[in-house]
């Protein structure tokens, strides 16, 4: 098998294979090896995406970082990369693991 593609649908809290990539969607990847994937598609506006009350995955609609106090307030922000890190609206800045979103990047987003 090469792997597989899931998305997680913020409104029902239920994950699913998606068919295509949306915007504004984030997706959790597993390949059984390394991979490049190429996604084509057009630019989108800048701008955040909804969240709901609870978990949400998201990813990022730009081509440069995004700082997440500029974007959501009274949020968690969860990524995994090798390793979970995490991101908390109420904590100082020093005890966070970071402060922007990147493209490429998929995000779970907590909202409070």
């Amino acid at each position: 098998s090469a792997g597989q593609v899931l998305s997680f649908n913020n409104s029902n809290k239920a994950f699913f294979t998606p068919e295509l990539f949306e915007p504004l969607q984030g997706y959790i990847i597993h390949a059984n090896k390394s991979a490049s994937i190429m996604v084509n598609g057009r630019k989108l506006p800048d701008r955040q995406p909804q969240l709901y009350g609870g978990m949400n995955l998201i990813g990022i609609p730009a081509l440069s970082d995004r700082h997440i106090a500029l974007w959501y307030s009274n949020v968690s922000v969860f990524l995994f990369d090798g390793a979970w890190q995490s991101y908390d609206s109420f904590r100082k800045s020093e005890h966070n693991d970071f402060a922007v979103l990147r493209p490429g990047a998929a995000y779970w987003v907590k909202k409070k």
